[in-house]
């Protein structure tokens, strides 16, 4: 959101409805209410996740003998096909979370932009953001116990910052070009833990 300022106004103008006035009573008795109110908020947060989601790859070891389907792109034709994958009992399949959320097939060609846009869904278009394609928490019954939870404090942690700050880079990194501010502040690297590290970013109040 420090790089896309745009993009954190419109999330600050939605938590402004929620919480018009940091001096009421609302501020401090938010409620689950709140959170369904945060539908940018949300979006925001679920790209956040399909960027950077904390755990790259899963894996699975399979009960029985099964076949899974699959596309493959036809080297004659150029053309996407379904295929299948025979696969026997006692396989360990390694599930590619972070291959899956750059997918440009479900994501579109901008699939390395920012842009929470592509997690509401437009009924009047047709259009429904593929929910098969986003899993930072797994899916299916063996998806994460803590997702509700996660989403849940996310937003609210995420929206309450937002509605106190203007979240901005530091001097020097705002110098930068956009493609460099980019890298200086969204590096990271995949690991079984995340390690903190230094965040070149402001908190800067806002006077309402």
């Amino acid at each position: 959101m420090a790089i896309h300022p745009e993009i954190q106004e419109k999330l600050y103008q939605e938590v402004c409805i929620v919480w018009p006035d940091l001096n009421d009573a609302s501020w401090s008795t938010s409620s689950l209410a709140d959170y369904g109110a945060l539908e940018y908020t949300l979006a925001a947060f679920r790209e956040t996740l399909r960027l950077f989601p904390a755990v790259v790859r899963t894996g699975r070891t399979t009960t029985r003998d099964t076949t899974l389907p699959y596309e493959a792109r036809n080297l004659t034709t150029g053309e996407w096909e379904t295929r299948e994958l025979p696969v026997e009992k006692g396989v360990d399949a390694w599930i590619n979370i972070f291959g899956l959320h750059m997918d440009p097939r479900s994501w579109g060609d901008d699939v390395e932009a920012f842009r929470p846009e592509r997690f509401i869904d437009r009924p009047e278009d047709g259009y429904e953001w593929p929910r098969d394609a986003w899993v930072p928490f797994t899916s299916g019954p063996h998806v994460c116990l803590g997702q509700r939870f996660a989403l849940v404090e996310g937003v609210c942690v995420m929206a309450r910052l937002v509605r106190k700050y203007h979240i901005r880079p530091t001097l020097e990194v705002a110098r930068l070009s956009h493609t460099e501010q980019w890298k200086k502040l969204t590096t990271w690297t995949a690991g079984a833990t995340a390690t903190p590290s230094k965040v070149d970013l402001v908190l800067e109040p806002r006077r309402s």
